[in-house]
């Protein structure tokens, strides 16, 4: 029976089910910029965050978010990646189910270690603001951590 999942919510479950320990060297590392980063994304139509794949958890979101769909940053890092999940177009979630986000997991794991800094994954999608009405996001990631299967486990 297949499971009605988006299949980043099962890649997370897939990962939780087999932790492996890990530490977090590129999160230290880039903090200290995340934070100055910050201040300036209150000029632009964006927001910055870091995603555990490991535990499903945002270890980071930029306030800049509250400006673009009225939720705080803690409001979207206390209710997480399922809560958002649910609240992405139900047409765009099912082509990133299908499509994009096994694509993006197939491309992780083709890209050199030393290409990684340098490489962005892209799409785009709709998420439902605050009030009820979606804006259009155009999402970049880059990936932060791999695991020792070139999964991601931070991005």
């Amino acid at each position: 029976m297949p499971s009605d999942k988006p299949s980043i919510l099962k890649f997370i479950e897939e990962l939780k089910a087999n932790p492996v320990s890990q530490t977090y060297d590129s999160l230290e590392l880039i903090e200290p910029k995340l934070k100055s980063i910050q201040s300036f994304l209150h000029y632009l139509p964006s927001a910055l965050y870091v995603l555990d794949y490991s535990t499903g958890k945002y270890l980071f979101f930029s306030e800049s978010v509250k400006k673009m769909c009225g939720f705080s940053s803690n409001e979207i890092i206390e209710n997480g990646i399922s809560w958002v999940v649910k609240r992405v177009h139900p047409a765009d979630t099912a082509v990133y189910s299908q499509a994009v986000f096994q694509r993006f997991l197939a491309y992780a794991s083709e890209v050199e270690e030393h290409e990684l800094p340098n490489t962005r994954f892209s799409y785009n999608w709709r998420f439902k603001k605050k009030n009820g009405k979606y804006i259009h996001v155009l999402q970049q990631y880059f990936i932060l951590q791999r695991n020792e299967h070139k999964q991601p486990l931070l991005s």
